[in-house]
């Protein structure tokens, strides 16, 4: 019982390490910089749900905004994007399958006033293969080799 118990308080901890702002690195190209805000897992489909924050690395604002413009759903009005500070998602991974999705990416001023929010169903949301190198593939070994 006691070590069941270990085991438990062990696994809490390991979750807790992402419950704040888990600051996991900056893009390749230098732009971004990812901070994990939650994970939460799903033990039947074996997937893990991560809130994430993108924010621009110190004195890249112009090259964030406009790396954001290029990549933005075509749903949002990229205008609004002249303002973004940084935006945050639900990312669903398949620990067993080694993919990603994106759920919800939610726009920010850098005051935190929402500019756009753009939310996907499941059968919308198309799963896509890890990028090599890339901070998704870093958020995906981060919480799925616990």
């Amino acid at each position: 019982m006691k070590k069941l118990i270990l085991v438990n308080v062990f696994l809490l901890i390991s979750f807790l390490t992402f419950a704040q702002n888990y600051y996991l690195g900056t893009s390749a190209d230098g732009v971004e910089e990812l901070y994990i805000m939650s994970v939460t897992s799903n033990m039947t489909t074996k997937s893990k749900v991560v809130f994430d924050r993108l924010k621009p690395a110190d004195g890249k604002l112009a090259d964030f905004r406009h790396q954001a413009k290029m990549n933005a759903d075509k749903d949002i009005d990229k205008g609004k994007l002249d303002k973004l500070g940084y935006y945050r998602r639900k990312v669903q991974y398949s620990c067993y399958a080694k993919k990603y999705r994106v759920m919800e990416v939610t726009y920010y001023e850098m005051g935190g006033k929402v500019l756009d929010k753009i939310e996907y169903d499941e059968d919308d949301a198309q799963w896509k293969v890890l990028p090599k190198g890339s901070l998704v593939e870093a958020t995906f070994k981060k919480i799925c080799t616990k």
